[in-house]
């Protein structure tokens, strides 16, 4: 089921592909609901001992209590955020993950799903020169080969996450780390700067409602907010009514929302809130 804000229904069908600017999560935004995490890539890998999972989980089950979290001090919050991002890579130092094997995994991918229609999508908007950038929290390596095998990390495509480079086989993360409750001020490319000040306006695309946060790195610019409910439907619609502009539920893919966005056709299973 896809949810409309009845009010920014005009702003959808006036849209046209040269005013737009798009911006994206990559975790259960571009992949669905049932995708392993880009972090997750590296513990799914066979090449991983048992020990590595059972760390990795004991991580997730502390530090994400506090991730989702909203009534936290947000610099507490921040701050801990890093702290996971880099016990997370220490665990690659603890049972010897070098280079070598580190790049046998990223070219696996075994457990990572696209959202259906999501590769046509973003080759439609390619063909177009949409400007499209890929702010995540999560494994930019995952990113860009997941992007590369489907030969779609284009011009127009911009991945602006956790990037591990191994320097004498020491791990580097290129730029500063990228986390769920930091987005809001990340580094944009030149080459994006300069493309986002002919644009009209944003559409940004998230699963969680800290992804609206990506929307403060285009300042000035009105956005169009779609998310992804990924469960708990009763639970937390209406929260998510309140934040995103277009709310997806049922593990939507995004044929759907080409038809909405780029076709205007309004003919699908949706339904309409104020």
């Amino acid at each position: 089921m896809i949810y409309i804000n009845r009010k920014k229904l005009n702003t959808i069908l006036d849209l046209k592909l040269e005013d737009i600017l798009m911006t994206f999560d990559f975790d259960r935004t571009m992949t669905s609901a049932n995708s392993t995490t880009s972090w997750g890539v590296v513990e799914k890998s066979h090449l991983i001992p048992d020990d590595y999972r059972l760390d990795s989980l004991k991580l997730y089950n502390y530090y994400r209590l506090i991730e989702i979290n909203e009534e936290i001090d947000k610099k507490y919050r921040d701050d801990m955020m890093i702290k996971w991002t880099m016990e997370q890579i220490n665990l690659l130092y603890k049972y010897n993950i070098d280079s070598y094997i580190f790049n046998k995994i990223m070219n696996e991918h075994h457990h990572l799903y696209f959202r259906d229609g999501l590769l046509s999508f973003l080759e439609n908007l390619s063909k177009e020169k949409v400007p499209i950038s890929i702010i995540s929290a999560g494994l930019g390596n995952v990113v860009v080969n997941a992007l590369e095998k489907n030969n779609l990390l284009k011009e127009n495509v911009f991945v602006i996450s956790n990037i591990l480079k191994y320097v004498d086989n020491k791990i580097n993360i290129i730029g500063p780390i990228i986390n769920s409750t930091n987005k809001s001020y990340v580094t944009l490319p030149s080459k994006l700067e300069e493309l986002k000040s002919n644009k009209k306006i944003l559409l940004l695309f998230g699963d969680q409602i800290s992804d609206i946060l990506i929307g403060n790195n285009f300042k000035n610019m009105p956005s169009l907010n779609i998310g992804f409910l990924n469960g708990e439907v009763e639970h937390y619609l209406e929260l998510y009514k309140k934040y995103f502009d277009i709310v997806c539920t049922s593990d939507e893919g995004y044929t759907n929302i080409e038809k909405i966005l780029v076709k205007k056709d309004l003919k699908i299973n949706k339904e309409f809130y104020d």
